[in-house]
Formats: C-alpha cells, sequence, structure tokens
C-alpha cells in the first residue's frame, strides 16, 4: 500500500478550506478507501476545530491531527487548545502526532519539560494508543542533531510509553 492518507496544512484558512463543498466529497472519498486525513491548524481555533470535527462525524474518516494542534506557546492559547482537543479525543477516528517543537513560540526553542508536559497531556485526553511522536525533519534540526532530538524526547518519556509513541502506534495509523 503506497498511500495510507493526505495531509494538508490549514493553518489561517482551516475554516474555509474544512467547510468547502468540496471538502466534504474528498474526506468521504479518504473514508471510503480507510485513509486518512492529516490536519495541521491551531487546535486552539475553535471555529476551525468544529468544522473539522462535523466532517469527520459525518464522513467517518479518520484524521491524525498534526504538530499536537499546534503546540502551546506565546501563540495558542493553552486552554481552548486543550478544551478542543479534549472534543477531537471523543472521536475514536482521531490520533494526534506530537511534533513541531520547533515551531513552539516565538523563540523557536523548545526544553524537554515543555515536550513531557504536552505529551502527558495528550496521553490524558486521547489515550497513550493514539499519540505519536514525529519530528518535523529537517526543521527538527534548528536547535539539535537528529540523534540527539530523538534522545532529549526519549529521556523525558514513560518508558512503559516509548514502544506505543515511537513505533506501534505509527504502524497501525499509517497501516504499515
Amino acid at each position: 500500500k503506497s498511500v495510507c492518507g493526505i495531509r494538508h496544512i490549514l493553518d489561517d484558512q482551516a475554516v474555509s478550506v474544512l467547510g468547502h463543498s468540496l471538502t466534504a466529497k474528498n474526506m468521504q472519498y479518504l473514508a471510503d478507501r480507510d485513509w486518512h486525513f492529516e490536519a495541521q491548524f491551531s487546535a486552539s481555533d475553535s471555529r476551525a476545530t468544529q468544522a473539522l470535527l462535523r466532517l469527520l462525524n459525518t464522513t467517518g474518516a479518520r484524521c491524525i491531527i498534526n504538530h499536537a494542534g499546534i503546540i502551546p506557546g506565546e501563540t495558542v492559547n493553552t486552554l481552548k487548545w486543550q478544551e478542543n482537543l479534549q472534543q477531537l479525543a471523543q472521536n475514536p477516528n482521531v490520533a494526534i502526532k506530537a511534533s513541531g517543537w520547533e515551531m513552539m513560540g516565538a523563540t523557536r526553542q523548545w526544553r524537554v519539560a515543555q515536550v513531557t508536559e504536552v505529551v502527558d497531556t495528550l496521553i490524558t485526553l486521547f489515550g497513550v494508543q493514539r499519540v505519536m511522536l514525529g519530528s518535523n525533519f529537517p526543521l527538527c534540526l534548528f536547535s539539535c542533531d537528529y540523534a540527539a532530538y530523538w534522545q532529549q524526547l526519549i529521556d523525558g518519556l514513560r518508558t512503559s510509553h516509548l514502544s506505543a509513541l515511537l513505533s506501534e502506534n505509527a504502524r497501525r495509523w499509517y497501516c504499515f
């Protein structure tokens, strides 16, 4: 299987793209083939979150939220982010990929403690079976080399969750 889904960097256009009639048709196309939709948008945007939920609930499509729904930083309303992710997590066809740490906040710097806090929040909301770790390569190289990036993530997370976060969940959601 060479195709398992599509990704759209929705960002500020999320509401208009997700509300377009062709998007519903295309989302149904994905669902009919058991492909997933990867959505990159700020989960602190309630209108975008509701538009995505309407599509998913109507079509039964599977969805992976990229970059943890845009990781909380100076530009993300953390409370609204958490509330909206909680709504998305109620749909069992939604998973979340924790990545994009280098995009967090104005300084573009991250700390392991922040990663641990966000991943713990995601696991609380989605359960460990629907959370994956990613790298956003090559942008993750802004702060350190690739091996160091992964070692920092691994060092900050519970050992009991690593197999699911690093491998098992991705194999299941990406069907390989």
